[in-house]
């Protein structure tokens, strides 16, 4: 049994004793279809909206023609009162036929069935299984996440496999003009035209025939290089140091009979028989071609070697010429050490530079240059002491010397340097064995023997008194 229309419910807004008290407007209304329970919901509550809306704005009906005219007469008001009531009865059809769909959808949309808690019931488990769903569904994308990082790993690594396959497989060469590369080659290394047909003759051999020619010609090259090794290390910076060094050690020997005459055979023997001193190997002697390149060699450093003492022992015109101390230290060379009796021996250039300069141009005319007058005062000085006893001729040269020092330090005082000098005289420096030993080999040793045997059988001789007197 149906209930009754309450006064709030939309049944009763519906009955046709509301038509002409709170009518609908005429326009058509859309029809809702429930489709489901979110939807029904949506209807019932756009309906409620709609008729409190109406109910807030009641429908006049004299308000359709506010313009008719007043009737005067009751044939005009009858005329107006029935057309009045012909759009009353029409809107009311009109009316009446809206509010019967609206009760319809409403009807539908409140049915037992269909309310509130039941739609809500279904609000809660449409949303549960949608919960349910977007839950799966993110597992399935971390499924299919982690199964893409998978597959693209294994792809990359693939990729790089072949990728090494294609790199390990011999590639295709080009073909190269080999006209154009050995004209290119004879261009680029200057090659005349026999060299250039022979390479091109190599170019054209198989890569077997290639290998041979090229071991073969690496065998001659080591043989020549083997050949040559002395004359290859001659040219090297440290070869010519050395020699520098030995040459300046020489010249500043306190056994040296002669500056120039006779110094170039007598240093080169010493070098023939002491080779690895300059780190050159022993073949070097029988090499025809590296040893008349080190006897060259030899002679322009001792050349170089000669002029730097001599610039050195020079007298400024402007200034003071250094004390004999300050001398030494500024011609010895930086890997060789002041020997005793080095002072003597620059004492004695500069005091018989000092002579030179005060030549006239006609007497030294007589000399070849410096060097030549300085080898004879020497000479001469050793003709003097062999005319004494025995037990005196050293003694008679190293005076020589002696009295030349003290002459130097008269004129140029030592000053600040009279300490260095005492504490040379105390404790002398240290000398490498090498120094010693060519210092000793350019005193004239070897030869002292020769010069006595020449002397007595009435040769004019050239001896010095210096050094090797305690082994005749």
């Amino acid at each position: 049994m149906p209930r009754e229309p309450t006064p709030h419910s939309p049944r009763r807004a519906l009955t046709d004793r509301n038509i002409g008290a709170n009518p609908y407007p005429t326009q058509s209304k859309p029809h809702f279809v429930a489709s489901s329970p979110l939807a029904t919901l949506k209807a019932y509550h756009q309906i409620s909206q709609e008729r409190d809306q109406n109910n807030a704005v009641p429908h006049d009906a004299s308000s359709t023609n506010p313009t008719r005219p007043d009737a005067t007469d009751g044939s005009q008001a009858r005329v107006v009162a029935g057309s009045e009531l012909q759009n009353a009865q029409g809107q009311a059809q009109n009316a009446s036929a809206e509010r019967r769909a609206e009760a319809s959808t409403i009807a539908t949309a409140t049915a037992p069935d269909a309310s509130v808690g039941s739609v809500i019931n279904s609000l809660l488990i449409e949303n549960a299984s949608l919960k349910t769903q977007v839950t799966q569904l993110s597992r399935d994308a971390a499924h299919y996440r982690q199964m893409y990082h998978t597959e693209l790993n294994r792809s990359q690594k693939l990729e790089a496999s072949l990728v090494e396959k294609a790199k390990a497989q011999p590639q295709p060469q080009p073909q190269i003009d080999l006209e154009s590369v050995v004209r290119q080659a004879s261009s680029n290394y200057r090659l005349d035209v026999q060299d250039e047909r022979n390479l091109s003759e190599f170019a054209n051999l198989d890569t077997k025939a290639m290998l041979i020619h090229v071991n073969a010609r690496q065998m001659a090259d080591r043989v020549h290089l083997n050949k040559n090794v002395a004359t290859l290390k001659i040219d090297l910076p440290q070869t010519r140091t050395r020699l520098r060094t030995h040459c300046s050690a020489v010249l500043l020997s306190p056994h040296l009979k002669s500056y120039e005459d006779g110094l170039l055979p007598l240093l080169v023997e010493y070098f023939e028989k002491n080779l690895s001193e300059l780190h050159l190997p022993p073949r070097t002697r029988n090499d025809i071609i590296a040893w008349a390149e080190l006897r060259s060699l030899v002679q322009k450093e001792m050349t170089a070697q000669r002029l730097k003492l001599l610039t050195g022992i020079q007298i400024p015109k402007k200034g003071s010429a250094p004390d004999i101390v300050a001398l030494a230290h500024s011609v010895v060379n930086k890997d060789c050490s002041l020997e005793t009796g080095v002072y003597d021996r620059l004492a004695h250039l500069r005091q018989t530079l000092l002579k030179w300069n005060d030549l006239k141009k006609q007497d030294k005319d007589k000399f070849k240059d410096f060097w030549d007058y300085i080898d004879r005062d020497l000479r001469a000085h050793r003709a003097n002491a062999y005319k004494l006893p025995e037990a005196e001729r050293k003694d008679a040269m190293a005076q020589v010397f002696k009295r030349a020092l003290a002459l130097d330090m008269a004129t140029f005082p030592l000053g600040h340097n009279a300490g260095a000098y005492r504490r040379s005289l105390e404790e002398p420096a240290y000398v490498p064995d090498w120094q010693k030993h060519i210092s000793e080999h350019m005193g004239g040793i070897y030869a002292a023997r020769d010069s006595l045997e020449a002397f007595c059988a009435g040769v004019d001789v050239d001896w010095d008194f210096s050094a090797g007197m305690e082994d005749m």
